[in-house]
């Protein structure tokens, strides 16, 4: 979500089709995670059935959010916000996350940004270390960082996942589901900031068979997410 709204969001998915999207504020990741995460439930609010809310943990932060307010993804932007990894302060969050047991937010799946040499290998540890439960997808990742995060995906198979936002090439996407199945990649596609249509087309156009396909750009997502089906997939 840019600071112009969903509009243009929801302009790009009309034009391509695309029946639902995880939202995330540049607020919260600029500026301020809890006042954005605030703009991303009301804007969801407002877009029942067709905006999915993501909410942002911001580590950095004394007493940062933990649930995200009722969000269905939370996100870690470590490369963005220039947080190392490990960092001490989001590995105490992510293990009171998992000490949470049977609550709800325990089950969040995380969207964690892996775009630096080492971040995807230091995501491995940091899950050894908390336990955390839920799905991972590591995203913004490309050449020799999608080598290692599909070794570290290898490693935990039941939990980490491929998001294809940051693949380049259809030569990318064919090895990402070659080393993993279709099963554990998801479509991303940074939209509005990236082409939604680019993304779409990345993976359209690769030799993946149309039920993979289909796997890909969203019923993988519906399943991690328990979303309902829509006319497309999420972005």
């Amino acid at each position: 979500m840019t600071p112009a709204g969903t509009g243009p969001l929801k302009a790009a998915m009309g034009q391509h089709q695309v029946g639902t999207s995880v939202t995330l504020s540049t607020r919260a990741v600029y500026f301020d995670a809890a006042e954005g995460n605030r703009e991303t439930q009301q804007e969801v609010a407002a877009n029942a059935g067709v905006l999915i809310p993501a909410a942002l943990l911001d580590p950095r932060r004394p007493n940062p959010e933990r649930t995200g307010g009722g969000a269905r993804v939370l996100a870690l932007l470590p490369a963005m916000q220039r947080y190392p990894l490990p960092y001490a302060p989001l590995t105490e969050l992510l293990r009171t996350l998992a000490q949470l047991g049977g609550a709800a937010a325990a089950a969040i799946p995380v969207w964690w940004e892996a775009a630096r040499p080492g971040d995807a290998t230091a995501v491995l540890t940091v899950l050894k270390e908390t336990s955390y439960p839920a799905p991972i997808l590591l995203g913004n990742v490309s050449g020799e960082t999608l080598m290692e995060a599909i070794s570290v995906a290898k490693t935990l198979q039941g939990q980490i996942h491929l998001a294809t936002n940051g693949l380049r090439g259809v030569g990318e996407v064919t090895l990402a589901v070659s080393a993993l199945g279709a099963e554990r990649v998801v479509f991303a596609s940074g939209a509005p900031n990236r082409s939604l249509g680019a993304a779409l087309a990345l993976i359209r156009q690769s030799a993946m068979s149309p039920e993979d396909t289909a796997k890909v750009l969203g019923d993988n997502a519906r399943r991690l997410l328990n979303a309902r089906p829509g006319s497309g997939g999420g972005s």
